[in-house]
């Protein structure tokens, strides 16, 4: 005897039935066999608090699976009517286009995410239902049953007075999406599951056990970063004798402020919002508000050196245990590209952080 998917057994289990009603007149009850066991709640461990880096992808594993204890369910079966392991969701939540293929044992090579109220945080929930009688089964997708919607399991067609069934889940939490404020996944009841009699979930003569999660806090993670003002100063054009001459570099710091811990890594990247005079040299032409010629502003790094544009820099300082506020130490100078002539000078950058 073996292990089969609900969908099979389904006819097979109503031809018995009616069978057994109309050679016995009514004299065995459908329902006499039963199972002992359930009742209780068990609970999937997840982190009183996760933290989710802004630009984490989608589909990443915020809590990686946690799998319950098992519940254990004896039964008496007089007939091959069947008995067997089952699950059902007991939250409306939707479906998300993200599916993880993170597995929490053998079973399906991937597992739909559903939406949980806290917007880009999803849950994959799994089953394991055992019908140990005909042997091991695998983790199903509780938010995928095969027939019978909305149940989920594993059926079993042994006889006898001591068969044992077992069930348990898992749950894992991932991104679905941009986490752009705080919020609380409450603690609730999930799933419930039993064992089935006659191939029929929630039977008379079972009693289900549910699947219970604690609540999480969901806090992004990101650092505050203001604007920077760069005052490059009045200057006179013979202190740019000739193209490529350029004034004193002028110091500044981009402030990384508040930065929380539990980030993998902070990167950044700075952008021109004008066009690239001289690329080799992170040279930018003057914007709109400008009326001077001949010169553009060349970025530097703190050592003075030439800081390539649009290209994403990891900062090094950055403690995961610790977090706290950074600065990036920077620099900026005008540079000659022609024939200068005077009055106002500016241009603008854009920063852009990136969260791992």
């Amino acid at each position: 005897m073996k292990g089969i998917g609900f969908a099979r057994l389904r006819r097979y289990a109503w031809i018995i039935l009616s069978s057994a009603l109309v050679l016995t007149g009514g004299m065995q009850d459908a329902w006499a066999d039963a199972c002992t066991g359930g009742g209780q709640s068990v609970q999937a461990i997840l982190p009183a608090t996760i933290s989710v880096p802004r630009d984490l992808p989608v589909g990443a594993i915020l809590a990686p699976w946690s799998i319950t204890s098992m519940v254990n369910y004896v039964c008496t079966m007089s007939t091959t009517s069947g008995s067997g392991m089952y699950s059902k969701l007991n939250v409306a939540w939707p479906k998300s286009s993200v599916t993880i293929a993170s597995t929490p044992g053998p079973g399906l090579a991937s597992y739909t995410v559903l939406q949980t109220n806290v917007p880009g945080v999803g849950m994959a929930i799994a089953f394991d239902g055992e019908p140990s009688s005909c042997g091991g089964a695998d983790w199903l997708d509780v938010v995928s049953p095969s027939v019978r919607p909305p149940y989920v399991g594993w059926t079993c067609t042994a006889v006898g007075s001591n068969l044992k069934n077992y069930g348990r889940w898992a749950v894992a939490l991932v991104k679905t999406g941009v986490v752009s404020a705080a919020g609380v996944l409450g603690a609730q009841t999930l799933a419930s599951s039993s064992s089935m009699i006659n191939f029929v979930p929630d039977s008379p003569g079972t009693t289900p056990f549910y699947l219970i999660v604690p609540a999480v806090t969901v806090v992004p993670l990101t650092c505050q970063t203001p604007d920077v003002p760069v005052p490059l100063g009045t200057h006179f054009p013979v202190e740019m004798a000739s193209v490529g001459a350029t004034t004193a570099a002028v110091p500044f710091n981009i402030s990384l402020n508040n930065c929380p811990s539990g980030m993998n890594g902070v990167l950044y990247e700075i952008d021109p919002t004008t066009s690239v005079l001289n690329s080799s040299q992170s040279v930018v032409a003057l914007n709109g508000s400008s009326s001077a010629t001949g010169v553009g502003v060349q970025l530097l790094d703190g050592s003075g050196a030439v800081f390539p544009l649009s290209t994403t820099k990891a900062f090094s300082g950055y403690n995961s245990s610790t977090g706290g506020s950074y600065v990036i130490p920077m620099k900026a100078r005008y540079y000659r590209t022609g024939t200068v002539t005077p009055g106002p000078a500016n241009t603008s950058m854009i920063l852009t952080m990136i969260y791992q």
